[in-house]
């Protein structure tokens, strides 16, 4: 379980199990191609290069405007099922299932993005760690 803040307000999300780790990995599948790059030039320059993760920005959005509303709707509604929010003393959950929306109306996209973000790391973060590690470094210094 991971304890977060987005935007002023506290979350804690629990890891996806196995069988939804291995269904989100699937359907995050084919944005490696295009996010792949960009996160390699992460990898190199260091998670606090801001330059280096806003390239990652482009590429991840213009895959996801090219997944299926069935694949995207199913990727969030997984990802937001194990996220509730602190609110009121107590936690709450953020997805609804039932109406496959947000439980709390302040949650925006790019709050949505950034919860889904953190619950993805944490879920794959490992696995995807080992797949950046596994990649040769690139020469930066080589003339093209």
């Amino acid at each position: 379980m991971i304890d977060f803040e987005v935007n002023g307000q506290k979350y804690r999300a629990s890891k996806l199990s196995a069988m939804d780790q291995l269904h989100v990995s699937r359907k995050l599948g084919p944005l490696v191609p295009q996010i792949l790059p960009a996160a390699i030039k992460v990898k190199e320059s260091g998670m606090d290069d801001l330059s280096a993760l806003a390239t990652m920005f482009t590429p991840f959005t213009t895959a996801v405007a090219q997944m299926s509303k069935a694949d995207c709707d199913e990727l969030f509604a997984t990802v937001l099922g194990v996220v509730q929010r602190y609110q009121n003393g107590a936690w709450a959950h953020v997805w609804n299932a039932a109406s496959k929306s947000p439980m709390f109306e302040d949650i925006e996209l790019m709050e949505m993005f950034q919860i889904a973000g953190k619950v993805v790391q944490d879920s794959l973060g490992g696995f995807i760690n080992g797949l950046l590690a596994s990649l040769p470094q690139s020469n930066s210094t080589t003339a093209a």
